[in-house]
Order: C-alpha cells, then structure tokens, then sequence
C-alpha cells in the first residue's frame, strides 16, 4: 500500500476518499434514464388529462356546433353552470396524486384509493346535487333570465359532471399505477362524439349522447381500477 491517503488505481478513492470522480455514485446513463423516464411521466399525464378534457367538453363543443339560436346558447350556459362541479376536483388532484404513487406498492392501498375518491369525488356529488336539487339561481345569476327553460338542462348536466368526477379520480388512480386506464377517457370521448354526431338535433339528444358516453366509460374504469387496487401488492 503507499502512503495514507494516496489514491489508488485510477478513479478509485484512496482512504480519505480523495479522486473520487465528480458524479460517481450516478450510474453510466444515469441521467439519460431519469431523463428518459421523466419523459414517460409528463407524456402519460398529457394523455390522461387531455383524455379527461374531451371527455367532459365535447359535448359543449359539438352543442356550439349543431344547435342554433337558443337552443345553443341554452345549453352553454347550462353547461358553464353544470360543469363548475368538476372545478374542486381537479383542483385537489394534485395532492390526492402523490398519495396513490406512494400508496400502490404498499398493503392496504385499498385505502389510498378510497380517502381519495372521498376527497375527490365528495365534494363534487355534493355541488352536483345541489345543482339537481335546485339549477335555478346559479343560472340566474350568471346569466339572468333569459335562459330559465335551462333549468332541466343544468340538472341534467350536473350529474353527468358528478359522475364524471368518479372518472377523473378513477383515471389518476390508473396513473399513479403506471396502468393503460389513462387511455379510458379517450374511449368514452370518441363513443360522446360518435353518439352525438348521431343524434343531435335538440339539447336534449346532445345531453342523452354525453350520458349515453359516459355509462359504459365509468363502468369500464371502475371495473379496472377497482380489480386493480383490490389486487395484493407484488
């Protein structure tokens, strides 16, 4: 052995530690990988939350589109009115998200997941009950009285948005899991369009269609995620 502190073979750390490479505790490639993987994560999110969109506006598109007159404009302040459930969901997804990351490798997710749709899906099946129970006010208030006949409309679209609150949760629980379920609402989105391009010559066929959508999309993801979840770890 030479001297104390000495390095030995090249790259290699003597006793003090002295010649230790700047970054050699990250792997060859290290920085690629992570790059590589941080990439994967940004690029699943987009797909989940671009799918989550279209799901819950393409009927408000499609409306502007088809309708005319008043029926138009009924329906898009019926919607504007409907769809404010959806805004503290998403809202909170962003703290409920690390929790079901952490959650999945470990016993007893089951519970993630449920403190979750608490979380999530609550407070929206409330606001949307409120809105079924009484749509006039809101409406009012934002839009005066010159769209009083879309009182039915609102409660009609506010439980569809509730719903769809048990999609957006269900979707970012596919998420946190790495799972394919992110591509659900991209299904439901295409059946919405096929459906109502099909039927839409009043509000109430555009509102029939959406519901038309999500039933089969709600079902689909609670069927996956559910089975998921309930699965043992490893």
């Amino acid at each position: 052995a030479g001297p104390a502190g000495s390095a030995g073979p090249a790259g290699s750390a003597g006793p003090t530690g002295a010649g230790t490479p700047v970054g050699a505790g990250t792997p060859v490639g290290g920085s690629a990988a992570v790059g590589r993987l941080r990439l994967r994560t940004v690029a699943r999110s987009a797909v989940a939350v671009t799918g989550l969109f279209l799901l819950s506006t393409v009927d408000l598109l499609l409306a502007r589109h088809h309708l005319r007159g008043a029926d138009s404009g009924g329906y898009v302040a019926a919607a504007t009115v409907a769809k404010t459930v959806l805004a503290l969901p998403a809202a909170v997804m962003s703290a409920v998200l690390p929790r079901l990351v952490a959650a999945w490798p470990l016993p007893g997710r089951t519970r993630a997941l449920a403190a979750g749709c608490a979380v999530v899906v609550g407070p929206a099946a409330a606001g949307a009950a409120v809105l079924v129970a009484v749509p006039g006010p809101l409406l009012r208030l934002l839009y005066g009285n010159g769209y009083a006949g879309a009182t039915g409309l609102v409660a009609a679209l506010a439980t569809i948005a509730g719903l769809t609150a048990v999609v957006t949760m269900l979707t970012y629980a596919g998420l946190a899991r790495s799972g394919a379920s992110i591509v659900v609402p991209w299904l439901g989105a295409l059946l919405e369009v096929v459906l109502i391009e099909t039927r839409h010559g009043s509000p109430t066929e555009v509102v029939t269609g959406s519901a038309g959508a999500l039933a089969p999309t709600l079902l689909l993801i609670m069927f996956i995620e559910v089975r998921a979840w309930r699965r043992r770890p490893g």
